[in-house]
């Protein structure tokens, strides 16, 4: 699976903010995926959370030997600052990559991350849409309709004086109509690997078989600033 290889995303981020020399808190960096993007960048610092042990650990197993201003650290329940025991920490520019809609208070969270910032500090949250292909696909196993429709609703609703959006499509690359789903629920849910190449073999039929496949996400990015 490539993701957006275009990098359609890293423009549209680069578009509001650059990373370069400043002191990055990302929330939800999973394996890792943006949390490359921000520290080729050149980001000074990067402190990178999940609630995800496994993921957490393939993020720091790719990136923390070759970037070592980078900090992975785990973190339980919805509340951000249960992640971790720093502070004092004041950030440069937090990071949402795909994960505000995970919070149980997305408010909250949004809230959270915003009284971490410096003075001037801003703010990036990337938000799948479910009307996108993406999430129609998974719609069936994995539907986050409501999880989604609160974060936009905690962001369009943040009291904030400088605030900007733009919605853009990226592509999803697969070798095959399997390869797609058993990645896809590999990624995004919890079920066991029999569960998920059963499943992927069972959906697969919707494509031809044996062909490369795009899967075009529709994502929106907030910038939020001090």
């Amino acid at each position: 699976m490539r993701k957006d290889p275009e990098k359609r995303e890293e423009k549209i981020f680069l578009s509001f903010v650059n990373p370069k020399g400043k002191d990055v808190l990302e929330i939800g960096c999973g394996s890792g995926r943006f949390s490359k993007i921000i520290l080729r960048l050149g980001a000074k610092s990067l402190l990178a959370l999940d609630q995800n042990v496994g993921k957490l650990e393939q993020a720091h197993h790719a990136l923390a030997k070759k970037w070592p201003n980078a900090r992975f650290q785990h973190g339980i329940g919805g509340n951000l600052w249960s992640f971790y025991s720093v502070d004092n920490d004041l950030f440069d520019l937090a990071v949402f990559s795909f994960s505000l809609h995970e919070h149980s208070d997305p408010v909250h969270g949004s809230e959270d991350a915003w009284a971490r910032l410096k003075p001037d500090g801003e703010m990036i949250i990337l938000e799948p849409r479910h009307e996108g292909e993406l999430c129609q696909l998974l719609a069936p196993l994995v539907s986050e309709e409501e999880e989604l429709a609160r974060a936009d609703k905690a962001i369009r609703d943040f009291v904030c004086t400088n605030k900007a959006q733009k919605e853009f499509f990226m592509n999803w690359h697969f070798k095959a109509p399997e390869n797609l789903f058993k990645e896809l629920l590999t990624c995004e849910t919890e079920a066991n690997q029999d569960f998920i190449e059963r499943v992927a073999k069972d959906l697969a039929f919707q494509f031809p078989a044996a062909k490369p496949v795009i899967i075009k996400d529709k994502v929106i990015c907030w910038w939020l600033k001090k």
